[in-house]
């Protein structure tokens, strides 16, 4: 009455050669080596005494894919990696019926949550009160996918219906950027008013940072910037050379840094697309140097399409009080002072003359800003002629 033990059909060789899981023979087990004799022997044996036991039958391996065990899961995560169970393995024999643990690394993302804006603008009156018709409103998202390398902005813009017709439309704009290894990064821009635009860029190899774009008007640009070992005295320089439809254009930077002295340097000379005469170059020079208590920074440029003077300069210090930072800055149009700590950040300007036609506009005739900004949150107000302008932005 007591079951007989036996192996299985498929463990059972025939005389003098053997049957491989695939189907396919083995040599005699006389001339294999001495030293895999014993472990077959022994395997033999154990298979023999356990008979049907040694595999999972039919009613386990059933019970293993209906149960919780038989989905993949995942055990532990530390760093870029995870500890995964597998109810199955590879291939189809008997052994790919057995569980495993294997380390992984964690795969990235398909698409992930990378933020959301949005922004209401209106003059300090009874307009604000009927937010959102007679509001100027924006709002934004962005979607990242980190398996493909690739990011999404999506925004749109609704003006207040207290504008024209013509003025009052509304906007909606999509922006793409995709990197494709070893190949470079493009971009794409579309609008709902049909309105369209394409970039790419690369770094080349022995050349430097190449960069194209192209809109819905035909107007295109491509350039390439280049950076050179030093020169004398350990300048460094900074090319970029261009073209448009409009002409060719050429950007040079200068930089030299006195580590010693704690001063870094820089010059730029550049021209507009089509421009060439010696009058329609744009300068700068820029110094910053790094104080005990902060950092100084001197800019200076010259440019004709500036307004009465074509000479322009301006003064910033930073600097650092336990646990705030100030920083305060002068420049032809305007003084700024801005103070922060602890994720609260409030910047006012005001206007370095009476530039406002009405006297009693601004403060005495001078353009001035405000703005309070607390975490991610951010309140803003122009004081110009007529109603202070406001402006409350939110991001998450």
């Amino acid at each position: 009455g007591q079951a007989e033990h036996r192996l299985p059909p498929f463990l059972i060789p025939p005389l003098g050669t053997e049957r491989t899981q695939a189907g396919t023979m083995r040599p005699p087990l006389a001339n294999r080596s001495r030293s895999q004799v014993p472990l077959l022997a022994a395997a033999a044996a154990l298979l023999a005494a356990l008979g049907p036991a040694a595999l999972p039958s039919h009613e386990a391996l059933a019970f293993a894919k209906k149960s919780k065990f038989g989905k993949p899961k995942v055990l532990y995560r530390y760093g870029e990696y995870e500890l995964k169970y597998l109810p199955k393995g590879p291939g189809k024999g008997p052994t790919s019926h057995v569980p495993r643990l294997k380390i992984m690394k964690i795969p990235p993302k398909a698409m992930s949550f990378s933020g959301l804006s949005g922004s209401v603008e209106s003059d300090l009156d009874r307009q604000l009160l009927t937010f959102p018709i007679t509001t100027h409103n924006t709002a934004g998202l962005q979607l990242r996918f980190p398996r493909f390398n690739g990011a999404l902005k999506i925004s749109a813009t609704d003006p207040p219906a207290s504008l024209d017709v013509d003025e009052a439309t509304k906007a909606v704009e999509a922006n793409y950027d995709q990197i494709v290894s070893g190949v470079g990064e493009f971009g794409v821009q579309l609008r709902s008013n049909g309105e369209w635009g394409a970039s790419f860029s690369r770094q080349v190899e022995d050349l430097g940072l190449l960069r194209t774009t192209l809109n819905s008007h035909f107007d295109w640009s491509a350039d390439l910037e280049r950076t050179y070992p030093a020169v004398v005295k350990g300048v460094v320089p900074t090319v970029n050379y261009g073209a448009t439809q409009d002409g060719m254009r050429v950007k040079a930077k200068f930089d030299r840094s006195f580590a010693d002295k704690g001063v870094h340097t820089s010059y730029t000379m550049q021209n507009l697309a089509g421009k060439y005469a010696p009058a329609d170059l744009m300068h700068e020079a820029r110094a910053i140097a790094s104080l005990r208590g902060g950092r100084l920074t001197a800019t200076s440029s010259y440019d004709r399409r500036y307004s009465k003077v074509p000479v322009r300069g301006s003064l910033a210090y930073a600097t650092k009080l336990r646990a705030a930072a100030l920083e305060a800055s002068v420049d032809f149009d305007r003084l700024r002072l801005k103070a922060s700590a602890k994720g609260v950040q409030v910047t006012a300007a005001i206007g370095t003359k009476a530039s406002l036609d009405d006297a009693k506009a601004g403060i005495r005739g001078r353009p001035a800003e405000l703005e309070l900004k607390v975490g991610k949150v951010s309140a803003s107000a122009k004081l110009r002629e007529g109603k202070p302008r406001v402006r409350l932005d939110v991001g998450l």
